[in-house]
């Protein structure tokens, strides 16, 4: 389905929403447009967000503003909101004279205009230096006064000390936190509500103000854009925490074409990376139609040489091997469980032998012991299945085709017969021509939520957790889009030395096992940390 042209339609309602919320959403027209906002090597983070209301009236976001007003997907978000509200306390990790309770009362309409106004959030530390924070809203002074007045009450219980006056003409607060010597402010300026944290002088705040005084849209990154969210993340700076020294600047762009969301990222590494060093080795006469979705990826072998799960196998196995260098992935059509994925390997029927030998001599015993089911040797003796059911029995093999040797594996043994099936045309005969690209993905999303809620309930099941019930909201929300999402591509190419390109055209922007993720991480019980999967009660 394509979406109508509605460009000069949506300009006019946009000038009449400006003029109906007031002036906290009507730039001055005497100022100039910004230029681009630059970026500087000591942001560790920055996001402008459009804002849901400005969403409302761009004709390139004409589809995901239809599936964004259902009525399942108004109760996810409203769950959201409120699971969110109490958050601030639960993140400060320290003793607060603040409560939960009291904390949701104050935060929930903040958190109802951070979705829908306009607004940027930024993060800089310059070497040697005390990281300075900036977070501005566009707010009209009514919703300013709530906002000025319900994070000073929340500020002054977390940091013990009272909020006071800002002097001179700016009218505001300031708290000054005793144990960190964070200076904390909050005033209005123009159109724009601003929150300040540095240690002493905030110089990212004062440059942010400046730009907002000046320019008509101050915080978008790039000149004449239509982004709805744009962000820089330097991943390399969270080193410690879940990445390393050598993670990436992330630069991401969403926006759309009316029909669809498109999704850029660069992806700039401190150091070179690995360029593909091989042609693509499809393993044609596995793939069997008709196909819901298929992945392929490469120049993967140094990724997975240093990861844990890598080097944990090769200690089970008791010898150390070169992991594949490329992968593909595939599902079909008419079953649930019919997963699966090859990756070429030299002397794929020895390796898979070895493991074998392992899982039924050493883990087996473990697995009797703990209740769990065993690893079963193959009939042809070529591989193992695990699992005791008819839907669902995972299974490892090799395979020879075209010459060489794979590694062949999925979720329902059985299925992994070759064939000669012609495969799509617009999948490999017309496969991407570019040498650069390293990562390739198409899927039928509406088509493979459903298969992806068997798998995910299942897994819960392994892991002896319970399963997401369908009544939760999120459960309900996937059912109610399932039938509304098309097609989803996703190509990753390699653009220089040390630099990866991400583009995404999608119906909301993930995929069908993204939205599965993201359920997850919403319907935790512990939400904003962990997973459902993980922190649902353990079944017995």
């Amino acid at each position: 389905m394509r979406a109508m042209n509605i460009r000069y339609v949506s300009l006019g309602l946009a000038a009449a929403v400006a003029i109906f919320i007031g002036n906290g959403c009507n730039p001055s027209s005497s100022k100039s447009s910004a230029p681009p906002l630059p970026l500087t090597k000591d942001t560790i983070a920055r996001v402008h967000w459009i804002g849901k209301r400005q969403l409302g009236v761009e004709a390139n976001a004409y589809y995901l503003m239809r599936l964004w007003g259902q009525q399942a997907s108004k109760d996810l978000e409203t769950q959201t909101l409120n699971k969110l509200s109490p958050a601030p306390v639960v993140l400060a990790a320290q003793p607060a004279t603040a409560n939960p309770q009291t904390t949701a009362i104050l935060i929930r309409p903040l958190l109802n205009d951070l979705l829908q106004e306009e607004s940027y959030f930024a993060v800089r530390q310059p070497t040697n230096k005390p990281a300075e924070f900036v977070f501005a809203i566009r707010l009209n002074e009514v919703r300013s006064g709530i906002w000025q007045t319900n994070l000073a009450i929340l500020a002054e219980s977390l940091a013990g000390t009272p909020a006071r006056p800002l002097g001179g003409a700016r009218a505001g607060w300031r708290i000054t936190a005793p144990n960190s010597e964070n200076l904390i402010e909050m005033f209005r300026e123009g159109d724009w509500t601003f929150l300040g944290v540095a240690r002493d002088n905030n110089l990212l705040l004062e440059e942010s103000v400046a730009r907002a005084r000046h320019y008509r849209d101050p915080f978008f990154f790039r000149a004449a854009t239509n982004d709805w969210l744009e962000a820089d993340i330097d991943l390399s700076r969270f080193s410690g925490m879940f990445f390393s020294t050598y993670s990436p600047l992330v630069s991401l762009a969403v926006n759309g074409d009316g029909a669809n969301v498109l999704t850029h990222a660069d992806l700039t590494f401190p150091r070179a990376i690995q360029a593909p060093p091989q042609p693509w080795n499809i393993p044609t006469n596995l793939i069997r139609e008709p196909l819901t979705s298929f992945t392929a990826t490469r120049a993967i072998q140094s990724s997975l040489a240093g990861s844990r799960p890598w080097a944990a196998l090769c200690g089970f196995l008791g010898q150390s091997n070169p992991p594949p260098n490329q992968a593909c992935f595939w599902s079909q059509e008419n079953g649930q469980f019919l997963t699966y994925f090859a990756a070429p390997m030299p002397n794929a029927t020895d390796r898979i032998h070895e493991l074998t030998d392992r899982l039924v001599n050493i883990a087996n015993p473990w697995l009797d012991a703990h209740g769990y089911v065993s690893f079963a040797r193959r009939p042809d003796g070529n591989g193992f299945t695990w699992g005791n059911l008819d839907i669902v029995k995972p299974f490892l093999t090799s395979k020879e085709v075209g010459g060489g040797s794979f590694i062949f594996g999925g979720l329902l043994a059985g299925g992994d017969s070759t064939t000669n099936s012609a495969i799509r045309s617009n999948l490999l005969q017309d496969w991407p021509a570019e040498t650069n690209l390293v990562y390739h993905d198409w899927e039928l999303t509406g088509r493979r939520v459903e298969p992806w809620l068997y798998i995910s309930q299942i897994t819960r099941t392994v892991l002896r957790h319970a399963q997401m019930p369908m009544s939760t909201a999120g459960a309900n929300w996937l059912g109610n889009v399932k039938a509304r999402l098309g097609e989803s591509t996703t190509d990753i190419t390699q653009t220089g030395p040390n630099q990866l390109s991400f583009d995404r055209k999608s119906t909301m922007g993930l995929t069908a096992p993204e939205l599965h993720l993201l359920i997850d991480w919403l319907e935790s019980p512990r939400f904003p940390f962990g997973l459902y999967t993980l922190s649902s009660p353990m079944q017995q």
